[in-house]
């Protein structure tokens, strides 16, 4: 506290000195202003000093607790991965399937893990009509375009109108 004291009766000083030499209004107004500002300035600076390394050590603190947690980022960015690729996929059996005349109800694709870190299409549940059965033209193409075997897809019958009640 002293020290601030010196420095602002020092200031004042230098102000003042510096107004006895000032010629004219306008250049006395202008040092006013100046030593005004540096006064304000001088006593900020001592009234709020930063303690720079607890400032650096709670934005770090904040940053962290921040940050979110890269491991649950990248289960959902699987899990999301996964649930395009399903819905891709039965999208593409739909589309297929309208181009053979071939009417379904409903399309359900499972995923499996490839080794070499991708998702594959593994089976499928394909409903049609009740006396459709399995469409021998979309069973190949299912089979050869995205390599699910005619074992691992399952064709369940369904009447439609079952599905309104």
């Amino acid at each position: 506290m002293r020290t601030l004291l010196l420095q602002l009766i020092a200031l004042a000083l230098l102000t003042a000195a510096a107004l006895l030499f000032a010629d004219g209004d306008r250049m006395k107004r202008a040092v006013r202003l100046i030593g005004g500002v540096a006064m304000a300035t001088l006593l900020m600076s001592s009234v709020v000093q930063l303690d720079y390394a607890a400032y650096a050590s709670e934005l770090r603190k904040q940053t962290l607790l921040e940050m979110p947690d890269l491991e649950q980022t990248r289960a959902d960015a699987e899990r999301l991965d996964r649930l395009l690729i399903e819905q891709e996929t039965a999208a593409y059996i739909w589309f297929r399937a309208d181009e053979l005349n071939v009417a379904l109800l409903d399309v359900s694709v499972s995923l499996a893990w490839n080794t070499e870190g991708y998702w594959y299409p593994e089976k499928a549940v394909i409903w049609v009509p009740v006396g459709q059965g399995r469409n021998a033209a979309l069973s190949d193409l299912i089979r050869s375009e995205l390599g699910i075997p005619p074992e691992a897809q399952r064709w369940e019958e369904e009447d439609p109108a079952d599905e309104l009640d």
